[in-house]
């Protein structure tokens, strides 16, 4: 089965907000052919969603779009990241995760369809 790794409990990951059956949540990746055609080929299908080396879910790809960074409105970031990040932060976040603030990534939704019973702590 495919997974969807995340180093940080994002706002959307956690369970006592946003993480639970039926709801949808967005990743930001950065962008590579190789990796483009490999979730196009994955679509519709059912993911591990992995924090921390830990099993928390499954979700159900539902779509992946190009996307210039600098072009995610603020509502979605805050939806993808923690809801009181502002665009600043993110771009923060894009030059420590990238090198920098604007280029070409895959915005990928994923529908959670299984929560796992277990804690993963330590928010960051």
């Amino acid at each position: 089965m495919p997974k969807i790794k995340f180093s940080h409990i994002w706002d959307k990951l956690d369970r006592r907000d946003r993480f639970k059956v039926g709801n949808n949540f967005t990743t930001f990746r950065g962008y590579e052919v190789r990796k483009h055609q490999w979730y196009r080929s994955q679509m519709g299908k059912i993911f591990d969603v992995i924090v921390r080396d830990k099993k928390i879910g499954k979700a159900k790809l539902l779509s992946g779009t190009v996307r210039w960074s600098n072009k995610l409105r603020v509502d979605e970031i805050k939806r993808d990241t923690y809801s009181h990040f502002t665009i600043d932060d993110f771009d923060k976040l894009m030059i420590g995760m990238y090198g920098n603030s604007c280029f070409v990534g895959l915005w990928l939704t994923f529908q959670v369809i299984e929560v796992e019973d277990t804690n993963v702590s330590n928010r960051k």
